[in-house]
């Protein structure tokens, strides 16, 4: 049995992969690179460690892609998405500019690194630039297939993944997909969990175990494109638990209030607390009460009865 790798391995992977046939690609880092990166071993005149600049690396990305190649840049997800974000807005939002942004230790799995390297605001600062795709892969597989449609696609993207957690893939898909029922709607579904991103959808698979509970991961989701799943969003009439590694504010469970959909939609995310101890990845998720005992606690409320 071939056990999975982190989704940030697999990234790293399937670029490898996809630039050995595809020339336009140009893998760009920011202090991640190590001694041991096999694309800097393999192909050495397509990759630059840029050193902890994530603002010079983003304006360096705009001129390749607007000179017709892929830049793939690789950060912290807080470096990017607060450090950064003024280059996020013009070069990805404003100008279009064809770059993937490979963004890992995203909410909380940075864990020991403490607060600096954590990144549980970031998605409410993406999804408030238009234009941008956002996707939260969960697994190997699906990290891999968003790569490639990204790399095939000619959108600006922001990809959240995580660190070190590897996850075992729950459908076996062979296509890039904005969404996937884990767990159908039936007859006797009473709530609905909806899930973006590693540890909310792993949680949200642990909780699905019965008809009663339906589960949808949603992979895609931006503004737009959530806009666009509307119609399987309308088909759920039950209450819906939106779970996200992510403050409340601009988290899966607040846009999709934004739809003015007719089910009620309640947000579960970490709380407004700052983490002032170091620990894992679920330590620090149990100090902001993320877990999946709470979760648990969450859906039975309309189970009873």
């Amino acid at each position: 049995m071939i056990l999975p790798i982190s989704s940030r391995a697999a990234f790293r992977d399937e670029l490898l992969a996809l630039a050995k046939n595809d020339k336009r690609l140009i893998d760009i880092e920011a202090d991640l690179g190590g001694q041991t990166n096999q694309f800097k071993a393999e192909i050495p005149d397509r990759y630059f460690n840029m050193g902890i600049a994530e603002s010079a690396s983003l304006d360096i990305c705009t001129g390749l892609a607007k000179n017709g190649l892929k830049p793939v840049f690789s950060t912290f997800a807080p470096f990017v998405a607060l450090r950064a974000a003024e280059h996020v807005k013009l070069s990805l939002a404003y100008m279009h500019a064809n770059i993937i942004i490979g963004s890992c230790y995203g909410g909380a799995s940075g864990g020991w690194f403490g607060t600096t390297h954590q990144s549980l605001e970031d998605l409410a600062i993406i999804r408030a630039l238009p234009g941008i795709k956002v996707a939260c892969p969960y697994g190997e597989k699906e990290t891999r297939l968003t790569l490639d449609h990204a790399v095939a696609s000619n959108d600006p993207w922001y990809i959240r993944l995580g660190r070190n957690n590897s996850y075992s893939d729950i459908l076996n898909v062979s296509e890039f997909t904005p969404y996937q029922w884990y767990q159908p709607l039936s007859t006797e579904t009473k709530v609905c969990v909806v899930s973006s991103g590693e540890v909310a959808t792993d949680f949200c698979t642990q909780v699905a175990q019965e008809k009663k509970v339906a589960h949808l991961h949603i992979l895609e989701s931006d503004i737009t494109s959530l806009n666009k799943m509307r119609l399987v969003l309308e088909k759920i009439k039950v209450p819906i638990i939106a779970v996200e590694e992510h403050r409340q504010f601009g988290s899966l469970g607040t846009v999709l209030k934004t739809l003015n959909l007719k089910s009620e939609i309640i947000s579960y995310n970490v709380n407004d607390k700052w983490p002032i101890y170091g620990g894992s990845h679920y330590e620090v998720l149990d100090y902001l009460d993320f877990s999946i005992s709470d979760l648990k606690k969450q859906v039975s409320k309309f189970l009873k009865g």
